[in-house]
């Protein structure tokens, strides 16, 4: 006993969709999983770019250190000297913006 075409016909069509499940199943995971690799690299760029932040921090404060160890009681009286004076400068000027904001 043969199959009839229209059975052999509604066979290759069930066969086909269930390909096309298969396959929309396969991109939906493809998608995800390309989503969660993206998210992955970028959370570990992030983490990379703080550590070497750190780093770079401690090497500055260390050479910032190393620095003001080697000054003489004369060299950091004119440090803060110059920092107060930056500091008034500072301070008139922001005033200054300040009121440049209200005119």
């Amino acid at each position: 006993m043969s199959i009839s075409f229209y059975n052999q016909n509604r066979n290759y069509q069930i066969q086909q969709q269930n390909w096309s499940n298969a396959f929309s199943s396969s991109n939906a995971v493809g998608s995800v999983l390309s989503n969660a690799l993206t998210n992955q690299t970028a959370g570990l760029a992030s983490i990379y770019n703080h550590q070497a932040l750190v780093r770079v921090t401690a090497q500055l404060k260390a050479a910032a250190v190393s620095v003001a160890n080697g000054l003489t009681p004369a060299q950091i009286a004119q440090l803060q000297s110059t920092s107060s004076s930056l500091k008034s400068t500072q301070t008139s000027a922001s005033a200054g913006s300040s009121l440049n904001l209200l005119a």
